[in-house]
């Protein structure tokens, strides 16, 4: 999720459970806690076309590594506060901060290395997506009661009901986003054998999903479901593209990372002579100004003419002008 969102469900977590026995100052510091795991941006910012899949969501996502850093974290924090409350309060409000941030991130789509370093595989649950307005919006009028009302109490109250509501929500992300992948199911090509599949949620919401079916053969089959409606729209079928250099580098050391990142839901689109290969990320797709469904993440991959190495790969911005209004979504929803 953004940073925003993930600062002000610290916040809330404090409010719930802690201010009363570390005082004001534990708002601040669960916004800070909560939003620690996205320092990792920095070590992305690099001419390395793999840094943003190599440290985003790494380390600093850990479930693990946060168990480590938050006592460290929570005595430093006793420390600025001149040892007001307890530390293991501080440490409890860190973990408690830092977890939120793991947990949320794993509901979304990217992928997170929530068992780092036990393992490098990124998980996702693919319940939400990265902005949703239905998350951030209550949390934002939680935060503004805190600054107008003056009860704690109900302050207290408010801080529940925000991170109950939060609760409620990603689970019925979950709910739609299986339900989703079942009307997918029931409409692909007869003899159509799944062996990987994915319903992400678009545009922030969960009313509206991109699913992907893979078959056995690397073929794909991808829908559009209106969760409101029980709807299946934009159905396409993408045939794989056999060929030993698409082969040499899906296993190729240089291209694995991108494979992985993108859990093997790739398909080459092209192979022209001038040794160039595109690959669609079937994960994600938009909405054109028609309502049909378009790609919009792409790998090229050059190789080498003499013996077929990768030589570079490079991820191009998406095409943002092939992409349609917020009316298209909303008749894509509702209609």
């Amino acid at each position: 999720m953004d940073t925003v969102t993930h600062a002000l469900l610290g916040t809330a977590i404090a409010q719930a459970g802690f201010r009363r026995k570390l005082g004001p100052k534990s708002l601040i510091a669960g916004a800070i806690f909560a939003s620690l795991p996205d320092t990792d941006i920095f070590l992305s910012i690099s001419s390395d076309p793999t840094a943003m899949i190599k440290y985003h969501r790494a380390a600093t996502h850990s479930l693990i590594l946060a168990c480590l850093a938050a006592p460290l974290i929570g005595w430093l924090s006793w420390k600025i506060c001149k040892k007001s409350g307890s530390w293991i309060m501080w440490s409890l409000l860190a973990l408690t901060a830092l977890f939120s941030h793991d947990i949320l991130d794993l509901c979304t789509t990217w992928g997170t290395e929530v068992l780092y370093p036990l393992t490098n595989t990124r998980y996702s649950l693919d319940a939400l997506p990265i902005v949703d307005p239905l998350i951030i919006l209550p949390l934002i009028a939680f935060l503004l009661s805190i600054f107008i009302l003056k009860n704690l109490r109900l302050k207290r109250i408010l801080a529940i009901a925000a991170l109950v509501w939060c609760t409620i929500y990603t689970c019925t992300g979950l709910t739609f986003s299986h339900q989703a992948l079942l009307l997918a199911e029931s409409s692909r090509p007869n003899g159509f054998k799944i062996t990987q599949e994915k319903a992400i949620p678009n545009v922030g919401t969960i009313l509206l999903w991109h699913v992907v079916l893979k078959d056995e053969s690397g073929n794909f089959f991808t829908t559009s479901v209106s969760s409101l409606k029980d709807k299946v729209f934009n159905e396409q079928y993408y045939k794989s593209v056999n060929n030993p250099r698409i082969e040499q580098i899906l296993k190729s050391d240089k291209f694995e990372i991108f494979r992985r990142a993108s859990s093997d839901l790739l398909l080459a689109q092209t192979l022209p002579e001038n040794n160039e290969v595109t690959f669609i990320d079937m994960r994600y797709s938009m909405l054109d100004s028609k309502g049909s469904s378009i790609p919009i993440f792409f790998f090229n991959v050059l190789l080498d003419k003499t013996n077929n190495e990768v030589l570079s790969v490079e991820r191009p911005l998406p095409d943002r002008s092939k992409v349609g209004g917020i009316e298209v979504y909303i008749d894509a929803i509702f209609n």
